[in-house]
């Protein structure tokens, strides 16, 4: 397990007669931001470091996302194991999109919560800032941790998502072994988009229906989607939507 470890702060004042004249209100907002700044801060943290896996080292000492992590097959032999993939022949590449096993006791992702997040008010009229200074002040802080678990559980792309990419990466995701040739299970449970994305992955994970190419090669009919509900959906804005990035 490899973490980062991160302290945010952050702080806001106020000078007495400011908010003794803010008759609309204005200020105490700027005081909840600082709640609502600490609140998403966990998620900001873990996102950031989700995105960074390509080039950060994990447990084997190589990029969480990588091309030839150690793994076994079925027949027990020590082979190489990619928990990512890349376009191939004419695909356009997309933004990364992510799936995670998220039903086993172990996790991809790791956050750990290290002191927990509170706002401290220095607005008593004895305090040295306010009968010194005539200033009001708020502070608020706190300490928390993000980092690489099981790279086994989790795999990204950014191949188009289609049914075929799809089933490729379940496959090897399914394909990881112990040693004596004992499959792990591995099956995603969740899949992870950029806000770009969310079209393609509900329609991917979510439609009934599907366009298939007709026998005839040319037209076009609506089929069952096999895919509709295979995992959960989660749409986030914090993901980059660049190609590449």
């Amino acid at each position: 397990m490899v973490l980062v470890n991160r302290t945010f702060e952050e702080s806001f004042s106020v000078k007495r007669e400011d908010l003794e004249d803010d008759t609309y209100g204005y200020i105490f907002p700027w005081v909840e931001a600082l709640g609502q700044d600490a609140a998403t801060f966990p998620d900001k943290l873990v996102y950031e470091t989700l995105s960074k896996g390509r080039a950060s080292k994990c447990m084997d000492g190589q990029n969480f996302f990588d091309t030839d992590h150690e793994a076994t097959d079925s027949t027990g032999k020590t082979v190489s194991y990619a928990n990512m993939s890349t376009i191939a022949g004419s695909e356009a590449a997309q933004p990364w999109w992510y799936l995670f096993d998220t039903s086993k006791p172990l996790k991809a992702m790791i956050f750990q919560n290290r002191r927990p997040f509170t706002i401290t008010p220095r607005t008593q009229l004895n305090s040295e800032n306010v009968f010194m200074h005539r200033e009001f002040q708020w502070g608020t802080d706190g300490r928390c941790m993000a980092g690489y678990g099981m790279y086994q559980f989790a795999f990204c792309s950014n191949r188009p998502l289609t049914g075929a990419v799809f089933q490729d990466a379940i496959a090897r995701m399914a394909s990881q072994c112990r040693r004596d040739g004992t499959p792990y299970g591995v099956q995603p449970t969740l899949m992870v988009v950029p806000r770009n994305l969310e079209g393609a992955g509900r329609m991917l994970l979510k439609s009934t229906l599907v366009m298939s190419l007709a026998d005839d090669g040319k037209t076009y009919v609506p089929t069952s989607n096999v895919w509709a509900d295979y995992c959960d959906l989660l749409v986030s804005d914090r993901l980059p939507q660049a190609v590449g990035a």
